[in-house]
């Protein structure tokens, strides 16, 4: 996976809305861009980048406290 800033990008890449909110990209100089490994890529601003982070980290630690509950390594 590999995340740029929008602001960073050249030409016709730094432009487009949020995947999350549709709130254009160009109005947040933080907005990020995130390629995954297959090729597909999404906008998120800042503000949706930092509330999917969480969410992110609130499953990985579920996932790990329901491993550790089963006797399964993590």
């Amino acid at each position: 996976m590999q995340i740029e800033r929008m602001a960073d990008l050249d030409g016709a890449s730094k432009y487009g809305s949020c995947t999350e909110c549709k709130k254009s990209v160009t109005e947040d100089e933080n907005a990020v861009k995130i390629t995954f490994e297959c090729g597909v890529s999404i906008m998120l601003c800042m503000e949706c980048w930092v509330r999917m982070n969480g969410k992110l980290n609130r499953i990985g630690m579920e996932y790990v406290r329901e491993s550790l509950k089963r006797g399964e390594k993590p």
